[in-house]
């Protein structure tokens, strides 16, 4: 099943592109999700809980933290 996101491109241009597969769940504000919370939560599974930029609480390198997860993740990531 396919389905259509709006991105904001460098320079405030605007387009839309096709997406195959199921469409990713929102965020809890209502926002488009774009990344999914990398908290491990025992043996290869991961929290998953959809975040727009804006709800994301912690990145530390390629790793994303929801809100629920950033205090309790060690390192020199950054809390934002």
């Amino acid at each position: 099943m396919a389905y259509c996101v709006h991105i904001t491109l460098p320079g405030g241009v605007t387009a839309i592109v096709r997406m195959s597969g199921k469409r990713p769940e929102p965020c809890r504000c209502g926002k488009t999700a774009t990344k999914l919370c990398d908290y491990p939560m025992g043996g290869r599974k991961t929290c998953d809980r959809p975040m727009c930029s804006d709800c994301i609480g912690r990145t530390d390198g390629d790793k994303d933290y929801c809100r629920s997860h950033a205090g309790l993740v060690p390192g020199q990531g950054s809390l934002l």
